[in-house]
């Protein structure tokens, strides 16, 4: 029955001569007894190892007679380590360990060639072909003759049937050493590459692979197919047979090794890799780390992964990608980036595999992935790429910048410490000197790159004004010249592709040059005239002419470049790690700045920067600097806003309350969004709907959003409503116009309220039975400087110096995103190293998590604004302030009765329900009957008149201390009272002992009703209820 398999093992591996060291594998998959898989979700492994073929052929038949094996392989190498293992009766055997470090000696040189046939895809019902193998047996083996006949190879010795394909072998008259294998069987691959024989390369040069024993079955398929060989069997051939039809291909894959692109001189000294492991082939360097990104476009293996998440290479490749990584800036970030869409990712196993990676670069001396190594494992793009076979790795090819210095706050100065005040620095990350506080700033100059000359389609040019002009062949021979609008229009790109943008340059206003936005669905159509006139952008000359130009235009731009993405303002993440920072058109980072653009036209104008930087500083001033930290920290939120991201919220709440007129606060929160955007339309307002404000919190993301002016309760519930959603991180999702789910806006920011009242008690209202609303909001009292003082604000100079913010904004924040952008790693670490000492010095709980992160926010980006010139915040008094308002707010929750942890608060309730029911719904009685049928009579007396109720919501026993409400009754009070039922009744049961049963409230007497669900509590043992028997 298993002669197949007696002559496969007899010829394909190399067995141990009697008396010499090494074992033979053979491998099995296994149902386990228990169901317990692999993390990966499948079928765990198990083996013998075993130095005779007779041992081989008797594991063998046991592994077929064991109900629960699914899959049995041979190792093509023997091995040099087993692990010596005792069964049932103490039964010694040597279980099978497989390592390519581990080999010995091979026999055969392998190809595995998959056979599938086009699958369809589910989602698009699109036939797909098989791009690794052959879609029929028939043709495999046709390529299989082409490719012996290009190489005057001679017939294979063997050949399987694999259920899956042909595995395809050679077999030696002798056994090789791994170091005499290897180069032959990196040859045999670089050949099926040239040839272009469909097969798994990276099968033919693992020297520890495993592949299908003859006799068996494929159970990967259903039903499991019979693993065969197939037509006849050839020789074994002596070594210099065949390794004279490899020679040509060998040295396509020579990788001799050498340093990085740097001086190796300036690195220590690293031993050379040794050992047969195809991860060990690397490039010896310790440069310094590689940005991934500068290597793609010099690298089609690295360009692939990072385009396709890794989906579409197999695990040696995948293994490699790793490997790279741990070369890189991205590190982690990036081995999820090369992996993610691999049919075997998962992010925990991805974080272990580079865990290990980094160890076995350590431990083994791994260089940098060589090009000839990638290419052995099955990388096609290799051979045809010009940098093969200069015997490096692609990490070599990294496009090497020399980034300019930044002109604004982020300069080239080595990292400085910022004394804060509250004891920790606060490092500032590389922040270079103040910027020159006169300099305008536009976001209309962020423009992804200097567009090309021939930016325009033929028969345009824009002439020195940048106004362009359409070129008109006159019948005379002459050229004339008839502008296409009297607008400049200038630095254009795409913005796409949610959604499609137009963006370029104007100056709609005197002296004034703004971006101007056209979405391209709208293009030639009516909706174009009145959308680009809302932006003051006036087609006054042929409509049809100019947008027949518009068209032209776009086409022209979408073939010389590529959209640039929208993305929300704020952090943007790439790889699962903060990429950099999006405002004021740019996406800022540690190299610099790239395009970006947010999808909202509207909100994008609102937080466009404009003017100067100098009339903020100046309007700062009039409350920052005069002893009044409850004002102080409404400006300092504009800058602890970013920086909520880093404590793992998603949304923070500050309100500042006062009943007196001329505090402050309006005119600190109308500077604190000027450093944003517009201090007049970018204040959120009441009179939005719900879903509006979502929108807008998602699409500035990391901004801070404020609210002004909340007067009414009615204004202030909306509030707590909104605030409440926000506590969530995301908007709710939605259906566009065209029925297709909307992508919802996400955000991690501080929301600001300045209001007449506290907003306290409507927390309380809106959650009931929990504090966890009361921990969300962080409120305090802004209280009327003393007259006379440095802190009463001038009116009349304060209406001059604010009124400048109308036209001077968003400047301060484009600088402050550069900072950001460029130091994000310091400033986590800041926001980290501050809360933490935050945490012990207030000996904090988890519950006062959010007030933590408040307070931390706006001390660290107070101390932030400080460094960079913006403000003089006097960070050690607005810290002592906060920490005072934290010690009231743990006042505010311990009076506020909606613990129901706390007996007290929880019989407060059935007080008031009591209370509510005593009149006309409450029954007493000298006992209640409680057991089944009628009681005896006159045993249940009623006690006072109780012709007078209209209906029976709670039941009294006076003598037996007992306790009913109807369960019904009480929902629907609690109902109206935003109280949960599911939690008071929780809070009864462990608090009171209360009982649910099944009765008839009123039992005994002849106001019985029918039967229903009853809470019962025995009030005898539960002094806090003495009201109850008092009443």
């Amino acid at each position: 029955m298993l002669e197949q398999a007696r002559e496969y093992l007899a010829r394909v591996v190399a067995w141990p001569a009697p008396g010499e060291h090494g074992f033979v594998n053979i491998h099995w998959t296994f149902k386990p007894a228990d169901g317990k898989m692999r993390p990966d979700g499948k079928f765990p492994w198990s083996g013998r190892a075993v130095k005779t073929l007779d041992e081989a052929m008797n594991a063998l038949s046991y592994a077929l007679k064991n109900s629960g094996t699914m899959d049995i392989y041979a190792c093509m190498s023997s091995q040099s380590v087993a692990e010596q293992k005792s069964g049932k009766n103490n039964w010694v055997y040597w279980k099978a360990v497989r390592q390519a470090a581990n080999a010995i000696s091979l026999k055969s040189l392998f190809l595995d060639i998959d056979v599938k046939p086009p699958q369809y895809d589910p989602y698009t019902g699109v036939l797909i072909p098989n791009q690794k193998g052959y879609p029929t047996f028939a043709e495999a083996v046709d390529a299989l003759g082409a490719f012996i006949k290009s190489l005057n190879l001679p017939a294979p010795s063997i050949i399987v049937n694999s259920g899956g394909g042909l595995h395809v072998y050679w077999t030696m008259s002798r056994a090789l050493t791994p170091d005499e294998w290897q180069p032959y069987a990196t040859a045999l691959a670089e050949a099926t590459k040239k040839f272009n024989l469909r097969c798994d390369t990276q099968c033919t040069v693992d020297s520890a692979r495993v592949l299908r024993v003859p006799n068996t079955f494929n159970r990967k398929t259903e039903p499991p197919r019979a693993v065969r060989m197939v037509g006849p069997s050839g020789h074994d051939y002596s070594f210099e047979r065949i390794t004279a039809c490899l020679e040509p291909y060998k040295n396509l894959a020579a990788a001799p090794r050498v340093a990085g692109s740097l001086d190796p001189s300036i690195f220590p000294h690293r031993p050379p890799v040794v050992g047969p492991n195809a991860l060990a082939s690397g490039v010896d360097t310790l440069g310094p780390l590689v940005d991934l990104d500068l290597v793609a476009p010099n690298c089609a293996f690295i360009r692939d992964v990072l385009a396709t998440g890794g989906a579409q290479v197999d695990n040696p490749l995948w293994n490699i990608t790793t490997l790279i990584s741990t070369f890189t800036k991205g590190q982690r970030a990036d081995a999820h980036r090369m992996g993610n869409k691999h049919a075997g990712y998962t992010q925990d196993s991805t974080d272990a595999f580079f865990d290990r990676k980094e160890r076995e670069k350590d431990e083994k001396g791994l260089g940098w992935p060589a090009c000839a190594t990638i290419s052995a494992n099955g990388c096609r793009a290799c051979q045809a790429c010009g940098n093969f076979g200069k015997g490096k790795s692609p990490l070599n090819f990294e496009t090497r910048t020399q980034p300019a210095p930044h002109q604004g706050i982020v300069g080239n100065a080595a990292p400085t410490q910022i004394n804060t005040g509250f004891g920790a620095a606060v490092a500032a990350g590389g922040a270079g000197s103040p910027p020159n506080n006169g300099t305008q700033v536009s976001a209309a100059g962020a423009t992804p790159s200097n567009p090309p000359l021939n930016d325009l389609p033929p028969g345009f040019i824009r002439d020195a004004r940048g106004i362009i002009q359409q070129l008109i062949q006159n019948s005379d021979g002459t050229t004339t010249q008839q502008p296409v609008s009297d607008y400049p229009m200038t630095d254009p790109w795409i913005q796409g592709p949610k959604p499609y943008i137009l963006r370029f340059n104007s100056v709609v206003e005197r002296n004034k040059t703004t971006q101007i936005e056209l979405p391209l669905e709208i293009v030639g159509g009516m909706e174009m005239r009145k959308y680009l006139q809302a932006q003051g952008f006036m087609m006054k000359l042929d409509p049809k002419k100019t947008q027949g130009f518009f068209l032209s235009w776009i086409e022209t731009l979408q073939r010389q470049k590529d959209a640039v993405a929208s993305s929300p303002f704020g952090w943007t993440r790439k790889g699962g790690a903060i990429e950099g920072f999006v405002f004021g058109g740019k996406l800022w980072t540690a190299a610099g700045s790239s395009p970006a653009a947010t999808s909202d036209g509207v909100i994008s104008r609102q937080y466009e920067p404009c003017g100067s930087l100098q009339p903020w500083i100046d309007a700062a001033k009039l409350v920052v600097g005069h002893g009044r930290p409850d004002i102080e920290a409404i400006v300092a939120s504009a800058f602890a806003a970013p920086l909520v991201a880093f404590t793992g919220h998603l949304g923070v709440i500050m309100s500042a309350f006062s009943q007196e007129s001329g505090v402050g606060k309006s005119s600190a929160l109308k500077i604190a969004q000027a450093v944003w955007g517009d201090p007049i339309k970018a204040v959120q307002s009441l009179s939005d709907t719900a879903n509006s404000a979502m929108n807008k919190i998602g699409e500035l993301r990391s901004l801070p959003i404020y609210w002004d002016e909340l007067k009414t309760e009615e204004d202030t519930k909306k509030f707590v409503n909104i605030t409440f959603q926000m506590g969530q991180g995301k908007e709710k999702s939605r259906l566009q116009s065209n029925a297709k789910q909307r992508e919802p806006g996400s955000w991690q920011t501080l929301l600001v309220s300045c209001s007449n009242d506290s907003l306290l008690d409507y927390v309380t209202s809106h959650t009931n039975t929990t504090t966890a609303g009361l921990y969300r909001v962080f409120e305090y009292t802004a209280h009327k400087p003393a007259p006379g003082s440095s802190g009463q604000i001038d009116t009349s100079d304060a209406t001059i110096i604010l009124s400048k913010l109308n036209d001077n904004y968003g400047g301060i924040g484009l600088e402050y995103a550069k900072f950001l952008g460029a130091n994000h790693q310091t400033v986590a670490k800041d926001i980290a190293d501050f809360s933490r000492d935050l945490n012990k010095e207030t000996s904090s709980n988890n519950e006062e998590r959010f007030w933590i992160a408040t307070i931390a926010c706006i001390c660290v980006g107070a101390a932030y604004a400080n460094r960079l010139g913006f403000a003089a915040f006097d960070v050690l008094s607005l810290k002592a302030f906060m920490l005072g308002v934290l010690k009231k707010m743990r006042g505010e929750v311990l009076s506020q009765p909606v613990d129901m942890k706390n007996s007290t608060h929880v019989s407060n309730i059935i007080a008031q329900f009591f209370n509510a029911m005593r009149q006309r719904h409450t029954l007493v009685t000298n006992r209640i009957h409680i057991a089944k049928g009628k009681p005896p009579a006159n045993s249940v007396k009623v006690m006072g008149d109780a012709t007078k109720l209209d209906y029976i919501a709670v039941h009294l026993g006076l003598d037996d201390k007992l306790l009913r409400i109807s369960s019904s009754h009480l929902g629907d009070w609690l109902k109206d009272r935003n109280v949960s039922r599911h939690i008071f009744v929780e809070a009864l049961t462990a608090q009171f002992g209360m009982q649910k049963v099944v009765g008839r409230i009123g039992s005994g007497t002849v106001f019985a009703g029918a039967t229903e669900y009853l809470l019962q509590i025995d009030i005898s043992n539960h002094p806090e209820l003495n009201f109850i028997d008092e009443t």
